[in-house]
């Protein structure tokens, strides 16, 4: 294994809502631009050859901690957004899949029906894979696949006595998926806000002094050039 090849990144796109307030008037604006630099961060790790993202989008915590009128302009947003990728050629074009990841029962009906399109549409894609955590939670997902596994030994699927680290990874939103090498945040904080809990235990963590919607390319350069010079010794 290549201690310095980068399969999969994670990104915790903070400070976007700090950065609407600062700079418009209009908070659907404002979001859009956060939605455009999540669209551009994706075709620069396409371009550094990055063969997978996961892109913390929207928490569970975020569905009942906003305020109202926040919450109606976000799912105005996110219509928007989801609708624009269902029909977005680019996708097609770019080979990009697209997965969701979350507490789909949470979901709303029209979104969920337009996410189901997009995974469908993209679901044979190969260069890059997308994972939107939608309506997510890292202890949500740990529990989810607790309940899972318990379904399936009652059931006589699987035995106790052989879950292990690979299994509960089977049971995960992320099953398909390699480990992060990487967790990227944005806005000033130094934390995981309950993003990929399970799937970070050793990945590399880096900070950028930005808000979300500052975040340039360069900004992606200097993290990979620096997890590349960066000793890992995996728990040895």
């Amino acid at each position: 294994m290549d201690k310095n090849q980068i399969n999969h990144i994670g990104i915790i796109m903070d400070g976007n809502r700090r950065y609407v307030k600062k700079h418009f008037k209009e908070l659907f604006n404002g979001y859009s631009k956060g939605a455009k630099k999540a669209e551009d961060f994706v075709q620069w790790c396409s371009e550094e050859n990055i063969k997978e993202i996961s892109l913390y989008t929207f928490s569970i915590e975020n569905a009942y901690n906003r305020s109202e009128i926040e919450k109606k302009v976000l799912e105005k947003l996110f219509h928007k957004t989801f609708s624009n990728m269902l029909s977005n050629i680019k996708l097609d074009e770019d080979d990009v899949k697209i997965r969701f990841i979350g507490k789909r029962s949470l979901f709303e009906k029209k979104l969920m029906d337009i996410i189901e399109k997009i995974e469908n549409k993209t679901k044979n894609h190969k260069k890059i894979t997308v994972n939107i955590a939608f309506y997510y939670s890292g202890r949500c997902e740990i529990i989810d696949a607790f309940k899972k596994m318990m379904e399936d030994v009652e059931k006589g699927k699987l035995n106790k006595e052989d879950i292990s680290e690979d299994t509960i990874k089977k049971y995960s939103y992320l099953d398909q998926s390699s480990y992060p090498e990487i967790i990227l945040r944005t806005g000033y904080s130094n934390r995981l806000s309950n993003f990929l809990l399970w799937h970070a235990a050793y990945s590399e963590l880096y900070f950028i002094d930005k808000l979300w919607p500052q975040i340039e390319k360069q900004d992606l350069i200097d993290v990979i050039n620096k997890y590349k010079t960066t000793k890992k010794n995996f728990g040895k």
